[in-house]
């Protein structure tokens, strides 16, 4: 049975365009290792923000966001998992687990993502 999203999706529900990044290990000339991280993927998602919390650690203000993306599915972003990122409006959002249908033919693919960057709120 299809989704709500399914039923109603179309083009131009995919409104918002994120890379798709996974770390890697590169050596400089003078053999020293740096973990980069390399785009995989930009493609065009629709975003949903599920529920968002501030909290307080040693004396600052923080907030974290969790977010689902929902792209279509292609051979492009099979192997995405849980080791690789999300940037999306220039905030960093680490994928804690997704949803492939379990069919042959999976049409979509649902990440969720808590944001990465816990920024201090100013008071």
């Amino acid at each position: 049975m299809p989704s709500d999203f399914e039923r109603r999706s179309r083009v131009g529900s995919l409104d918002a365009t994120v890379t798709f990044e996974r770390q890697t290990v590169t050596i400089s000339p003078t053999g020293s290792e740096s973990k980069v991280w390399d785009a995989i993927t930009t493609v065009r998602c629709h975003t949903s923000e599920l529920y968002g919390r501030e909290y307080m650690e040693a004396d600052q203000r923080f907030s974290t966001a969790t977010t689902t993306f929902q792209i279509r599915y292609s051979s492009t972003v099979k192997s995405i998992g849980t080791r690789d990122r999300i940037s999306y409006r220039g905030v960093l959002y680490n994928i804690v687990g997704f949803d492939r249908k379990p069919t042959n033919r999976p049409k979509w693919l649902t990440f969720f993502a808590v944001s990465a960057d816990n920024v201090e709120i100013q008071s």
